[in-house]
């Protein structure tokens, strides 16, 4: 029988049909992070003994506020559902200008790649 080599999830792909269990976080990184979203999610990657993670600064999280999915892929957080209420202004650039939206509040979360599966 024919074994299937499954590919690791990495920085580079985790973000494609993936399910991760974020564990809340209080803060954001102080650097800038390492990519944006179109929808403005802010994302971080690091690297520690555990191995490499993502940390995810968003407003829309699997179960939350009614969203069933982030793409593909779903990513929850356990957080209290009241840390989700509200809003906040957040700047964004658009086509090479800043503008200034309001949004649902943002909660962090980080999870590891070795946590995360395909979906």
């Amino acid at each position: 029988m024919e074994s299937i080599k499954i590919n690791p999830i990495t920085k580079d792909n985790f973000f494609e049909h993936t399910k991760g269990a974020f564990k809340y976080m209080e803060s954001i990184p102080i650097r800038p992070p390492d990519f944006i979203s179109t929808s403005g999610s802010f994302y971080w990657h690091g690297v520690d003994e555990k191995g490499d993670f993502v940390i995810r600064h968003a407003n829309h999280w699997t179960g939350k506020l009614r969203c069933k999915k982030i793409k593909t892929c779903i990513w929850t957080i356990d957080s209290d559902p009241e840390v989700h209420k509200g809003t906040e202004i957040i700047q964004l650039e658009r086509r090479g200008r800043w503008i200034k939206k309001k949004v649902q509040k943002r909660v962090c979360g980080i999870c590891w790649f070795v946590d995360m599966e395909w979906v």
